[in-house]
């Protein structure tokens, strides 16, 4: 059975620099069926990251701009409105995935129909330093 389609929904609000590095490590992962989605809550452009993304890794971006001032809740509802995949995985614009974080997470949503929700080691680094 080939590897279910996994979408990565990424709620963003005027952090283009941080928006960046979270897609970065998205295409880093080393599960191969990666769709990602970026909701832009308004505020400025995402355009130029959504281009980068796609000349850099050579994937495309589902991107959609509500209008401003929706909320994480509602842009997450919307990603998830638009994403392809089986499995769905948040990532917030400030934070980044692991290479292999969805590769540890797919198996254990899949081996058992009643987990609904997962999550791997977190790693919290602050401004001066790793905590």
């Amino acid at each position: 059975m080939p590897d279910p389609l996994i979408s990565v929904i990424i709620p963003t609000v005027r952090r283009p620099h941080r928006l960046w590095q979270a897609m970065a490590s998205v295409a880093a992962q080393t599960y191969p069926q990666v769709e990602l989605v970026v909701i832009n809550d308004g505020g400025v452009s995402i355009a130029p990251q959504v281009a980068r993304y796609a000349a850099t890794f050579g994937r495309p971006v589902r991107a959609v701009t509500l209008t401003p001032g929706r909320g994480v809740a509602a842009a997450r509802n919307a990603g998830i409105h638009v994403a392809a995949g089986e499995l769905i995985a948040p990532l917030d614009d400030d934070d980044r995935f692991r290479p292999d974080h969805l590769a540890r997470l797919a198996p254990v949503l899949l081996a058992d129909a009643q987990v609904a929700l997962t999550y791997d080691d977190i790693q919290i680094q602050i401004e001066s330093g790793v905590e």
